[in-house]
């Protein structure tokens, strides 16, 4: 039996389906979402929609204060009796996103006490409300995608809150209420708290049936100090990571204005839908490569890697192939004012086909111990990043923006593949499948 099909013998098929079915439903429902609130809104209410989403999304997941990351690399799927691990991780969870919440609503509520116009007033209690609630979601994914509970990591956030989303903002416009890119961010919000709603309750449920056990508490207090140094890195690095996802509509509406980037908001979602591949696959994988890695069982970890890699890479590269010719076309059914080239496509696409070929790349950095030269780099490298996306946006426009979004992820994806081959020992690459698969002997380790 070859490598290839010992990987595929120890994948849980049904898991994985589950995982493609509810992330591919998500973009469809996504782009639901986005062409309706494109239909509904003026394109400079639009643009100013894209812009408050990416702002509170930024928001929201600096908001989880690097929790997101701790609790996938130390929680324990199950709670063992005697065990004060998940109980004291998820209590140090909860305590640094409240704290840090908090903070954000008394600087957000202090500023519009200060005078802000009502337009800036209720752009930013927008933001604030959107962002809580991110931020929640974003944590529950996590903690379910660790606790190996995938139904409620995914379904509630990917197939349930941006179809209501869809149909609260119909609802709203047949009823004649008047919608501009605040309330509308509102509105989503508000379906997406639903859904976070149901993921707390259940929750709720764990934390209470994790007190009834009987604990032993000396055994994971000395710890305590390492969460708090990781959670220090990870929420330091999902501040760029925020950055980095959302930096670029944030400067081009600064930059090119609102209706530039009602146009580069869509190109920049169409461009994630050659990201899905890896998002699924992340999904999946990241929580059995941590396992390894925590056991110490580094070849069973290059092999889930290399495996993920290369089949995200192909994909995206099928993707791109596809969606570029059809682009222009495309962009129409947002909004029939809307003019984009395939270069234009291209140029954005290509930013995904990169983190492609690194396969689950960042993340595995960030879970083998990199946090801390990850935060280093990243962070000379995000101040030459911004400059460069507002000079080139001004000299070259949204073409501009593009070619410098896929040069930084490529500058920042090889320091993460160079440092988890020196120092984790995986080669997190597309082509580090040529050694794992074509190894003498080589065998996956037994769960």
């Amino acid at each position: 039996m070859s490598l290839l099909e010992r990987v595929a013998g120890r994948i849980d098929v049904r898991r994985l389906f589950l995982t493609l079915v509810s992330r591919g439903l998500s973009t469809v429902f996504s782009f639901a979402l986005i062409i309706s609130l494109a239909r509904v809104l003026p394109a400079a209410e639009y643009g100013l929609y894209a812009l408050l989403f990416s702002i509170a999304s930024a928001l929201g997941l600096v908001l989880t204060s690097g929790q997101t990351t701790l609790v996938v690399k130390h929680l324990h799927r199950e709670d063992l009796p005697g065990d004060l691990n998940n109980q004291l991780l998820v209590a140090r969870n909860v305590k640094w996103q409240a704290i840090a919440a908090g903070i954000a609503w008394v600087a957000g509520l202090s500023a519009v006490a200060s005078g802000l116009g009502p337009l800036q007033s209720g752009a930013v209690l927008a933001v604030l409300i959107f962002a809580s609630v991110f931020m929640a979601s974003e944590y529950f994914q996590s903690y379910f995608r660790a606790r190996n509970q995938l139904k409620l990591a995914l379904i509630p956030r990917e197939n349930f809150w941006r179809p209501f989303a869809t149909a609260a903002i119909w609802m709203a416009v047949l009823s004649g209420l008047s919608l501009n890119g605040e309330n509308a961010l509102i509105l989503v919000a508000a379906c997406l708290a639903l859904a976070v709603a149901l993921q707390a309750h259940f929750f709720v449920r764990d934390a209470r049936h994790r007190y009834q056990k009987p604990a032993e508490p000396g055994k994971v207090e000395p710890t305590a100090s390492t969460w708090n140094r990781e959670s220090v890195y990870f929420g330091l690095n999902g501040l760029m990571t925020a950055v980095a996802l959302h930096i670029e509509v944030v400067i081009v509406g600064f930059v090119l204005g609102l209706e530039e980037v009602a146009l580069f908001f869509v190109l920049f979602r169409l461009a994630m839908l050659l990201n899905l591949p890896q998002i699924s696959m992340e999904t999946y994988a990241m929580p059995m490569v941590a396992e390894r890695l925590r056991e110490g069982d580094r070849h069973g970890a290059q092999q889930i890697l290399s495996a993920f890699a290369v089949v995200t890479f192909v994909l995206s590269l099928i993707g791109t192939a596809i969606l570029v010719p059809l682009s222009p076309y495309v962009v129409k059914i947002f909004n029939p004012a809307f003019e984009v080239s395939p270069l234009l496509m291209l140029a954005v696409a290509s930013q995904t086909v990169v983190m492609a070929f690194f396969g689950l790349g960042t993340s595995t950095l960030m879970i083998s111990g990199g946090e801390r030269f990850f935060l280093i780099y990243r962070s000379f490298l995000y101040a030459v990043y911004a400059a460069a996306l507002v000079l080139f946006g001004w000299l070259g426009g949204l073409m501009g923006i593009a070619l410098t979004m896929a040069g930084f992820v490529l500058i920042e994806h090889v320091f993460a593949a160079v440092w988890c081959r020196r120092e984790a020992k995986v080669d997190i690459t597309a082509t580090g499948a040529i050694r794992a698969f074509t190894a003498k002997g080589t065998q996956l380790p037994a769960d």
